[in-house]
């Protein structure tokens, strides 16, 4: 039903900043609304977290208070995700023929968009690797694989680069690139000199 006073919202978000006193909703009838304005994580008097927004004042016209509002917590994420990357050959070089496997773990779900790769440095396989989608192997979202490429002789020598593009569940990008994010392709045989005596 309609409440006949103004009701109110008061926010409480971990920590001690970020918080909102009791203030006035905006509507009429049944419908009321407020703008909750989120501000980033400081790790120490703003965190992220479940977060509860309590609903009073709502009186109807007999004088009845609401009850306590249903779904009434929700969860704020402002910190980017991070990620490592290991690779199928812990060398780190790659030669024609080699089938490579990056993988890319998440402290975090990558949702609801799929992880992308591009390899800077040259091709790999039979092009370049320019945002090409990542799969995931379970239902597990925190791990990412760049597979099913063949390193080909053609390919030329030298460093490869490794940049990523996600996303978590609520909209923070990956701003860091992981370290460890270089291979080298070698498909140069060694060479050697003899001395003698």
């Amino acid at each position: 039903e309609s409440p006949a006073s103004t009701p109110t919202i008061a926010i409480d978000r971990p920590g001690t900043a970020n918080d909102l006193a009791a203030t006035s909703l905006s509507g009429g009838g049944a419908v009321w609304t407020y703008t909750y304005n989120v501000a980033n994580q400081d790790g120490s008097s703003i965190l992220d977290g479940l977060t509860t927004a309590t609903i009073a004042n709502g009186q109807d016209a007999a004088g009845n208070t609401n009850q306590a509002a249903t779904s009434n917590t929700f969860t704020i994420d402002s910190t980017a995700p991070t990620a490592t990357l290991t690779y199928s050959k812990s060398t780190l070089a790659y030669k024609g023929g080699d089938a490579i496997t990056i993988t890319a773990t998440f402290v975090e779900d990558i949702t609801p968009t799929a992880t992308n790769i591009t390899i800077a440095g040259g091709n790999v396989g039979g092009s370049a690797v320019t945002n090409v989608s990542r799969t995931n192997p379970s239902a597990y979202r925190r791990t990412w694989l760049f597979t099913g490429i063949t390193v080909q002789v053609g390919n030329p020598d030298g460093l490869r680069t490794v940049t990523l593009a996600a996303s978590d569940r609520s909209g923070n990008a990956l701003v860091t690139q992981p370290s460890g994010n270089t291979f080298t392709i070698d498909n140069t045989a060694p060479t050697a000199t003899l001395t003698y005596s």
